[in-house]
């Protein structure tokens, strides 16, 4: 997680910055993957 409005996700050797929708900019407590599956978890 970066902060804000940015998600980064690394796998592997693989870099990803995702943005954010408004609503849910600095809410996100964690993400992992789970069964190849990008789970984020909000609060």
């Amino acid at each position: 997680y970066r902060g804000g409005s940015e998600l980064l996700v690394e796998a592997g050797d693989q870099r990803r910055v995702i943005h954010l929708p408004s609503g849910i900019q600095g809410k996100v407590r964690g993400a992992k993957f789970l069964d190849r599956n990008l789970v984020i978890r909000l609060g």
